[in-house]
């Protein structure tokens, strides 16, 4: 198949409740997220330093290195990002993999972490990036990735890229933070994960905070 036809393809395959945007002029970016250009191999490292930081956190890549990083891998895998993020005193919210999802992320301030596969199925380059913009008029997504600080990629190649990873992202709260715009199911797991790993007084920070937002909840 020719290379423009199987791009072509490769986008077409997108389900389109992933495509849709909630709004037909959305423009968002958190300018303000830091950016940690990624060593060799460590996109994992930047990316969760990224939004670390974006919440608060005063970390750099490299003090993430040991906890996600596989060096028999090349690479780092998505339970140990999300531990990681637990352990630095944040929640790991693995929200819906749509562009409205992102969407609804980063206009409640959050960047958010997606993996990638930059390559092919039969020869894969996973990548960890993390989406700080969207503008639709222009038809890009702004990413902080690897050494660009930020990188415009078109929405299909962003999504088809996206979509190797069955359209895994996440983003991260601080424990106290009203979780409005988030889905209560997933944030509730994400909160009981907290607990699972000790950090008991961030647990019970983000149930008070879940509180506020559904006060009749029986969890």
């Amino acid at each position: 198949m020719p290379a423009l036809l199987f791009v072509l393809a490769g986008c077409a395959g997108i389900p389109e409740p992933v495509r849709e945007l909630p709004d037909a002029n959305v423009v968002v970016e958190l300018t303000e997220t830091p950016f940690y250009p990624q060593q060799r191999y460590q996109c994992g490292p930047a990316a969760l330093a990224t939004v670390l930081a974006a919440s608060g956190v005063d970390v750099g890549a490299e003090d993430l290195v040991s906890k996600v990083y596989v060096p028999a891998r090349k690479g780092s895998l998505q339970v140990e990002m999300l531990a990681a993020t637990r352990t630095s005193g944040r929640i790991p919210l693995v929200i819906d993999g749509t562009l409205a999802g992102i969407v609804n992320e980063l206009e409640h301030g959050r960047p958010v972490v997606v993996l990638q596969n930059l390559g092919v199925s039969m020869i894969p380059r996973w990548h960890y990036a993390v989406v700080v913009g969207i503008d639709s008029s222009d038809d890009v997504v702004v990413l902080r990735s690897g050494t660009e600080r930020r990188r415009e990629t078109p929405i299909d190649v962003f999504l088809r890229t996206w979509s190797r990873s069955d359209f895994w992202a996440f983003s991260v709260m601080q424990p106290g933070d009203k979780p409005a715009g988030v889905d209560r199911q997933r944030y509730l797991s994400a909160v009981a994960g907290l607990e699972e790993v000790g950090m008991t007084d961030d647990a019970a920070a983000a149930w008070r905070a879940a509180l506020d937002v559904w006060p009749g909840d029986p969890v």
